[in-house]
């Protein structure tokens, strides 16, 4: 490969792999210092190709993209100024922003067909990598988690773990079936496809298989190759169906058989890899032999969009089932309220409090119409007016929490962005680009998840998916102009050096300095990051005696005066003290905070005797 090519393909393929690294790594969490290392290496790169020259000028559906996504994210910090919560509606900003900045990435560092090609088939092969890996640690691992039969390792978050195996699905798909690729490299990709597939069974995630069910039926309906995906699909789609009772059978599996089981989940995922890939490869050859007739093509491709909406309302009807229309009745009662699972997969147990976290996104979006209530407010806002004993801090949809957080101004932005990508990728799949059919059936998926769980809010899903959707929506052959180029590299520069390091590097020293017993350095952390409440929570950890602690939850609450936990640590310290009538105070605006926290009315109670 040219050195030239490897300089644009490697950097992509590099932005989709930090979503991996961060989940295999960091156990996908969202906490800044986990990411934001990740977002400043990515604003360096960008800043760097804009210097060199080496940017595309995206076409009009991905400047639209880029543009609104960015807006987005400048509005989520301009809300800052009146959330609960500053700190996390900074976090939340940076990483819309490093979302529109991969986008750019991917829009326009490769600079032809072939390139883009090579770098969906590098991030094929990287997800496929990512899942084998996962396979090897449930087989040969030292007890690897899964949370109530389902894979919680390496992503904690089952939902997030599931979205980001289910990204590698379509990547797979459309490079398997281009023609013109070589055998062995489309059987490789066909084997990343159904092992990634494995791996969602495996998560048992509702959302994560509603999504591809709903991605499915978007690609085969408005892909010009669906002739094409139609075998690739059908193999890999096979072969992880007949797999489905090892892959699902921790679920199942009694306490004491549930190691044996998960070992059997690893063994499971690599069969299917490898019957996919053995399966691929003779298709492969089969295939570079055969010209069907344009005739022949478009009557099996009307056929196969038509089959393919078929098996995704017989998907939804098997999780329904034995009987459909008693079990929808059950289940929409059941999703109103939490209740115990007694399904043998959790693909047929519905149940949660979503209901109630959409409520409370719909009443506070109606309260505060126009500019929200701040990014990353939903968490202190559900805590007033929820009903279930939760605490999440997302609402589980995200355009019910752009309209809640972000107001109408949020939602315009939003709205901008799903649009303009759509169109684009509608547009480049229609014109059977292999890129944009990756991009649309990975987004599609992903978007349909996001509406009923929260995975926007996870960098290990977000950076893998807008470079697969970058990719899709290309660049024109025209490059950067010199003032684009300047703006580009300038706007990066200032957010890797003013946001991303510093916050990563302020969260890492005040990790270390509570592991070191160190308080002196706590000074480079709040200097580095005047927002992050981490250097208080550390000198409260620290603290030798009353006062100190007293001094340092005083600052977490002036900091966050509507944080439930740090007017609890101010009651607390408060009472150590021996000042009880102001604990009383401090703790009775957190219960007011959170009517049904048991903590607070515990230490409540414990105050009646002082």
């Amino acid at each position: 490969m040219p050195v030239a090519t490897t300089a644009r393909v490697a950097p992509v393929v590099a932005a989709a792999g930090c979503g991996p690294a961060i989940g295999w790594f960091r156990h996908g969490s969202i906490a800044s210092g986990d990411w934001m290392q990740y977002a400043g290496l990515v604003a360096l790169v960008v800043a760097t190709a804009a210097i060199a020259g080496a940017l595309l000028r995206p076409t009009r559906p991905g400047a639209i993209a880029i543009a609104a996504l960015a807006g987005l994210g400048l509005w989520e910090g301009v809300t800052i100024f009146w959330t609960a919560v500053p700190n996390l509606a900074r976090d939340e900003a940076g990483l819309t922003i490093t979302y529109a900045l991969v986008l750019l990435l991917a829009v326009s560092l490769p600079a032809s067909r072939h390139e883009r090609l090579l770098a969906l088939e590098g991030t094929s092969l990287l997800f496929g990598a990512y899942a084998v890996a996962c396979a090897l640690r449930f087989r040969f691992g030292a007890h690897p988690l899964f949370g109530e039969g389902r894979a919680a390792d390496p992503i904690s978050y089952i939902n997030a773990g599931a979205a980001l195996w289910a990204l590698g699905f379509w990547p797979g798909i459309a490079a398997a079936a281009r023609r013109g690729a070589h055998p062995v490299t489309r059987a490789a990709c066909l084997g990343a496809a159904a092992v990634s597939l494995a791996g969602v069974v495996t998560a048992q995630s509702k959302g994560a298989v509603l999504g591809l069910l709903l991605s499915a039926v978007v690609v085969f309906a408005l892909s010009g190759r669906r002739t094409r995906l139609a075998v690739p699909a059908a193999i890999a789609t096979a072969v992880t169906v007949a797999a489905a009772a090892p892959l699902t059978g921790p679920y199942r599996a009694r306490p004491d058989h549930l190691e044996a089981a998960i070992n059997t989940v690893g063994t499971a995922m690599l069969g299917v890899c490898l019957i996919a890939a053995v399966a691929g490869l003779a298709y492969t050859l089969l295939d570079r032999r055969m010209e069907p007739a344009p005739s022949t093509v478009r009557r099996t491709g009307l056929l196969t969009a038509w089959a393919v909406a078929a098996a995704a309302v017989a998907g939804i009807a098997v999780i329904l089932a034995p009987h459909p229309i008693r079990k929808l009745q059950h289940d929409w009662r059941a999703a109103h309220h939490s209740s115990a699972e007694t399904a043998t997969t959790h693909l047929a147990a519905l149940g949660s409090n979503r209901f109630d976290f959409w409520r409370v996104a719909l009443d506070g979006s109606v309260r505060h119409p126009l500019f929200g209530i701040g990014a990353r407010g939903f968490g202190p806002y559900y805590l007033i007016r929820g009903r279930s004993y939760e605490t999440p801090a997302r609402a589980h949809s995200l355009p019910l929490e752009v309209l809640l957080e972000d107001g109408a101004v949020g939602l315009i932005l939003l709205g901008m962005w799903l649009g303009a990508v759509f169109t684009g990728l509608v547009a480049g799949a229609r014109a059977r680009r292999a890129t944009s059919i990756a991009g649309l059936g990975a987004t599609a998926a992903a978007v349909g998840q996001m509406c009923v769980d929260w995975t926007w809010t996870f960098p290990a899903v977000g950076l893998p998916l807008f470079v697969l959707a970058g990719l899709g929506l290309q660049g024109s052959a025209r490059p950067l102009s010199r003032i684009g180029a300047r703006a580009v590299a300038g706007c990066a520069l200032a957010a890797a050096l003013l946001v991303f390091f510093p916050t990563y590097l302020s969260a890492r020293i005040a990790t270390q300095a509570v592991f070191d017993r160190a308080p002196g350095r706590l000074k480079w952390a709040a200097r580095l990051d005047p927002l992050s409440p981490a250097p208080d929570i550390a000198r409260y950890e620290l603290a030798a005696t009353s006062d100190a602690q007293l001094v340092a939850a005083r600052a977490l609450v002036r900091r966050q005066p509507r944080s439930v936990a740090y007017q609890y640590l101010y009651g607390e310290a408060l009472a150590a003290a021996r000042r009880p009538d102001a604990a009383r105070a401090a703790l009775l605006r957190a219960l007011a905070l959170h009517p049904g926290d048991r903590t607070v009315r515990r230490a409540l109670r414990g105050l009646r005797g002082q």
